[in-house]
């Protein structure tokens, strides 16, 4: 992924980023989801009770927003305009079925299983996400797991392929 990202930056005239500034924007993508600010410019500003040091420390928010912007989770050369635009999570199928195929292995369905609905907030401009104006969280994208009634593990998960 950081060399398809470094290719990115490099076509838009950017400075490459190394694989320590990488994966410093991967933790920093998982903090953000732990301390929830409204907007990313809120984690490196200076205002008193919301100010977050540790994200400054870390690196700027010029080079964060760079690596967001350029972020590549597939090879370029694999793109297909005809799947992209059937598929709304075509950008991030294959980061989903590396999961679950990691989970698979370790997770081996045992007396009954249940289907569940899930949803994961999201603030991304894509067409799998749901509004619901009367839910807490009001942008979603839907999941249904397969999951032991025994045991808190997913045995498979899908989405719900809005476009196809």
């Amino acid at each position: 992924m950081n060399l398809w990202t470094n290719q990115k930056l490099a076509g838009k005239g950017k400075k490459k980023v190394t694989q320590e500034q990488f994966m410093a924007y991967i933790g920093l993508e998982i903090a953000m989801s732990f301390v929830k600010l409204v907007q990313v410019k809120d984690y490196w500003t200076d205002k008193m009770f919301v100010q977050q040091k540790d994200f400054q420390s870390i690196m700027s928010r010029t080079l964060f927003q760079e690596i967001r912007g350029s972020l590549m989770l597939h090879e370029p050369s694999m793109y297909d305009h005809n799947i992209a635009y059937a598929d709304p999570l075509h950008h991030s199928r294959n980061l989903l079925g590396h999961f679950l195929w990691n989970s698979g292995k370790v997770a081996v369905p045992v007396g009954t299983s249940a289907l569940d609905e899930n949803s994961a907030q999201t603030k991304a401009r894509c067409s799998a996400v749901t509004f619901n104006a009367e839910k807490p969280d009001k942008f979603v994208i839907r999941l249904y797991c397969v999951v032991s009634t025994a045991q808190t593990y997913i045995h498979s998960m899908m989405d719900n392929q809005s476009g196809n």
